[in-house]
């Protein structure tokens, strides 16, 4: 393609993408493969399902959560951070704060009530209610948001610490405004860091995917989860009730269709849901924010490790 651009002649070759599965294929190819081969294990020997199991994919799947974990702490940190930070000044950060808080306490709370309807004419309630208020147990539960120490959220990964260290810190930065410019810039640089780092730990997900349905099925353990099968059944159930409610209060309100949506959160939730972890879907689930959905990286920074 020819152009001419600031009194130069400019020509722009595009060169063919090479064929890629996309993310949501593979984790389809590792369901399909662990439960396929999971079934093939049972043919084999005790000894030899004890090798596979304990010596091979136990090591490997140990050794990627690990990584996923760590690197998660620090990338919640940074994305946090960058997200307040590059807000600029405090009151655009206490104005979309409130709103992204309201909106985050809203939804828990249409939620619960959708799991409850849902819920109820399974597990009905025994008993008589209290009407005792603990005040205590609520405000316990208030203080342990704050961390002991910088150190111990990074230790422990509590993330709940890890987000209110980083709110109070960023908050700071931009009290102080012009003054720790150097300070932000490392923060930005920090979350891109963290941000290419956990792509390649993310497309090991399949992996834990696959070693997971393997060993559920070689163990013997498929029978004993079909019984207990109700209760998954139901909270599933729960959450694509309230996913097909929020994707309804989006679309009605941004005049979109719900399928082309729902495909685009489509690799975010098979992660969540296969791996039973919003961490390990937490970069999936920003990089569909940003890319697929065109939402504003300020406030996905800030919204959705709040929402995980």
């Amino acid at each position: 393609v020819w152009s001419y651009r600031k009194g130069y002649n400019c020509i722009t070759v595009d060169v063919a993408k090479k064929f890629k599965f996309s993310s949501s294929t593979w984790i389809l190819l590792s369901l399909i493969a662990g439960i396929g081969l999971g079934f093939l294990g049972t043919l084999l020997s005790e000894a030899a399902n004890s090798f596979i199991i304990d010596s091979l994919m136990n090591p490997v799947c140990g050794a990627i959560t690990g990584l996923l974990s760590g690197v998660a702490t620090f990338l919640i940190f940074f994305s946090v951070m960058s997200g307040i930070c590059g807000m600029g000044n405090l009151s655009t950060f206490q104005r979309v704060g409130r709103k992204t808080f309201e909106r985050f306490m809203s939804s828990i709370l249409l939620c619960s009530c959708i799991g409850v309807a849902l819920l109820l004419p399974f597990f009905p309630l025994k008993g008589s209610a209290s009407a005792n208020f603990d005040f205590d147990a609520v405000f316990q539960m208030l203080i342990a948001i704050v961390p002991g120490n910088l150190l111990e959220p990074f230790l422990t990964g509590n993330l709940l610490h890890v987000i209110f260290l980083s709110i109070c810190l960023s908050v700071t930065l931009l009290v102080l405004g012009t003054k720790t410019q150097g300070l932000v810039d490392v923060v930005v640089q920090g979350n891109a860091l963290m941000q290419t780092i956990i792509i390649p730990i993310c497309r090991l997900l399949p992996v834990i995917i696959f070693c997971t349905l393997y060993q559920v099925i070689v163990g013997g353990q498929l029978a004993g989860l079909l019984q207990l099968l109700k209760f998954p059944l139901l909270v599933a159930l729960c959450c694509v009730a309230w996913l097909l409610v929020s994707m309804l209060r989006v679309c009605l309100r941004h005049h979109l269709h719900p399928l082309p949506l729902l495909k685009k959160l489509l690799s975010a939730t098979v992660i969540a849901f296969s791996t039973a972890s919003s961490t390990a879907a937490f970069s999936t689930n920003v990089e569909n924010c940003e890319k697929r959905l065109g939402i504003d990286r300020s406030l996905i920074d800030v919204a959705i490790p709040l929402g995980q």
